[in-house]
């Protein structure tokens, strides 16, 4: 429960400054994403980086145990 916790506490307040960002300046992130769908390499950098993201949440939540079946959805899925 304290991970749990603790994710929401990190991650919630970020979501909802992105949330407002975007509601605030729409025009501006469309341009970005626009942009960014140009350039190769920050499409290489977002699923790199999100790819990241995921193995340290499922790191974070399953403990650092990467054993038995779960380890294998974690790499396949």
């Amino acid at each position: 429960m304290e991970r749990s916790l603790f994710l929401a506490k990190l991650l919630g307040p970020t979501f909802v400054a992105v949330s407002l960002g975007m509601m605030l300046n729409l025009g501006l992130y469309q341009t970005i994403i626009a942009e960014g769908l140009h350039a190769g390499i920050l499409l290489y950098l977002s699923g790199f980086l999100s790819m990241l993201g995921g193995l340290a949440l499922s790191t974070c939540t399953t403990g650092g145990r990467w054993t038995g079946g779960s380890s294998l959805q974690h790499w396949v899925g």
